[in-house]
C-alpha cells in the first residue's frame, strides 16, 4: 500500500496513526461507541448528567495539573551534533527531567443567558472542553508519541474553533499554535472576549498568544446561498485545524453544523477534529449520517486510550478531487443566478 507523503509546511498536525479506525457506516460506529460506553459504566464509571461543570456559579477556577517525566533532549543544536558524530560512534540517549506543571484559568459564565436564551448552552462551561484540553496539554507537555497532534507542526498552524462557548479552549490551546480563531453566535462574543481579557493579564500562568474572536452562526450560513457565502462569512487565514468540541446535542443544529464544516474545510489542507460527549445515540447517528453523505470525506475515530471517557474523537479530511467538483457546481449556481437576475 502506498504511503501518503507529508507535504512541506504543516498540513498534518492532527495525525491519524495506528489504532485509528476508519468510519464508513453510522450504525456500525454508534454500536461500537455505545458498547464501549456501556463497558466503562460496567467498570465503575458513573454517568454525570448533561455534562456541565457547574451552571450556578458566575466564575469558575479551572486547574489543569500536568504530570512531568523524562524527555529526550531534542534541541536542534544537540541533534546536529549527534548527526555529525553518528558515523564515528554511537551516542547515548540523553534525557532531561520535566517537572509537574499547573495551569490555572478563570472562566466567567453567563448563568442568566443559560436560563433566558432558548438553546444557549455555550454560556456555561462543559466537562468535555476541560477534559479535552487537559488531554491535549498533557500530550504536548511530554510530547507523547501517541498524541492526536504533531505539536511541532501545530506550532505554525491556524486552529479555527466552532461553538467556542466560554472560550476556554482558546485560552488553553492557543499557546500551542500560531493563530487561534474562536467563533460562536454573536451573543456569546462578549463572554469569550471577557474571558480572554481576564486570563491574559499580568501574572497569568498561560502565555499570551494570538486569539481572534469572530461571530459565526451556522444557521445563518446554511440559509445563505452558496455564491454569497464567501463574501458574508470571510475567513482571513487558511484553516489548518477546524475544531468542534461538544457541539453535537440538538438535532435541529446538525444540518447547519455539517454545512458549516463542509464550507470551511479546504480539501487536502484542513483537518477537522470533532469531539463529542456520548449522550443520545440517535443524535450521534444522525450527525454521522449527514457527514458521511457528503462525497469526498474520509473520517477516522481516535483510539479510546488517547482520550478516555464518555467521549469520541473523530478526525476528518476532504479529498482534493471532490473540491473541483464542488467548485464547478458552485460556479454553475453562480452563473445561473447571474443570468436570471437582471
Amino acid at each position: 500500500m502506498p504511503t501518503r507523503e507529508e507535504p512541506d509546511g504543516c498540513v498534518d498536525a492532527p495525525r491519524v496513526h495506528a489504532g485509528f479506525e476508519a468510519v464508513v457506516d453510522a450504525d456500525e460506529e454508534v454500536f461500537i461507541l455505545y458498547s464501549e460506553l456501556q463497558k466503562q459504566i460496567s467498570d465503575g464509571t458513573s454517568p454525570r448528567g448533561l455534562g456541565h461543570v457547574d451552571h450556578r456559579k458566575n466564575v469558575l477556577t479551572i486547574v489543569i495539573e500536568l504530570e512531568g517525566g523524562e524527555l529526550p533532549h531534542d534541541d536542534l543544536e544537540h541533534q546536529a551534533k549527534s548527526k555529525k558524530r553518528r558515523t564515528k560512534k554511537k551516542t547515548k540517549n540523553e534525557t532531561r527531567r520535566v517537572e509537574d506543571k499547573t495551569i490555572e484559568v478563570e472562566i466567567a459564565q453567563d448563568t442568566t443567558a443559560l436560563r433566558s436564551r432558548k438553546g444557549d448552552t455555550g454560556s456555561v462551561l462543559w466537562h468535555a472542553s476541560v477534559d479535552f484540553a487537559r488531554s491535549v496539554l498533557q500530550q504536548a507537555y511530554l510530547n507523547s508519541p501517541i498524541s492526536m497532534f504533531n505539536f511541532d507542526k501545530l506550532r505554525n498552524q491556524h486552529i479555527f474553533e466552532l461553538g467556542a462557548g466560554t472560550g476556554i479552549l482558546s485560552l488553553l490551546l492557543s499557546p500551542l499554535c500560531r493563530r487561534y480563531t474562536a467563533t460562536d453566535i454573536p451573543e456569546l462574543m462578549p463572554l469569550i472576549q471577557k474571558n480572554i481579557a481576564i486570563n491574559f493579564s499580568p501574572g497569568s500562568t498561560i502565555s499570551s498568544p494570538t486569539i481572534v474572536t469572530q461571530p459565526l452562526d451556522w444557521i445563518s450560513l446554511k440559509n445563505t446561498p452558496l455564491h454569497r457565502r464567501r463574501a458574508l462569512f470571510p475567513v482571513e487565514n487558511l484553516i489548518d485545524v477546524l475544531l468542534i468540541v461538544d457541539c453535537i446535542y440538538h438535532p435541529s443544529l446538525l444540518p447547519p453544523l455539517i454545512e458549516t464544516i463542509d464550507f470551511l474545510a479546504t480539501p487536502g489542507q484542513t483537518a477537522v477534529v470533532v469531539v463529542s460527549e456520548l449522550r443520545s445515540e440517535q443524535v450521534i447517528r444522525e450527525f454521522l449520517e449527514l457527514w458521511l453523505a457528503i462525497p469526498g470525506w474520509v473520517i477516522h475515530r481516535s483510539p479510546m486510550d488517547i482520550f478516555f471517557g464518555p467521549y469520541v474523537v473523530w478526525m476528518g479530511r476532504k479529498e482534493k478531487e471532490h473540491s473541483m467538483q464542488s467548485q464547478s457546481m458552485e460556479l454553475s449556481n453562480t452563473n445561473g443566478n447571474a443570468t436570471t437576475v437582471k
